[in-house]
């Protein structure tokens, strides 16, 4: 079969993965912070995801100084990925030799 240089999937929460990743680390973290964070700044619509996240983990770490970076990724290994997407990504990297790029709304993985 042909060779592809590079997926580019344009999407991540609700596609890549069943639900909004920050939301669902942010909870598996501390849900009743998260709740707050995301409910105060929801209204405003110049406070973007990022500066809510970034607001998030700086409360976190004044109420939580014990959480660590091993704490958050294994959060992040529990999101629920969509099986039938990340066995296409599969097939385009396995079988046809593709780099696989993921552009989220503010953050790039790859």
């Amino acid at each position: 079969m042909g060779r592809a240089d590079v997926l580019v999937l344009f999407a991540f929460d609700n596609v890549l993965v069943g639900v909004d990743s920050d939301i669902h680390i942010a909870r598996a973290l501390d849900a009743d912070l998260a709740n707050t964070t995301w409910s105060k700044n929801a209204a405003d619509k110049k406070i973007d995801r990022a500066k809510t996240m970034d607001e998030f983990f700086v409360e976190l770490a004044k109420h939580h100084p014990e959480v660590t970076h091993e704490d958050i990724r294994n959060a992040a290994q529990r999101l629920p990925f969509n099986q039938s997407i990340l066995d296409a990504v599969r097939l385009v990297v396995d079988d046809f030799g593709a780099t696989c790029k993921i552009v989220s709304d503010s953050t790039v993985f790859g």
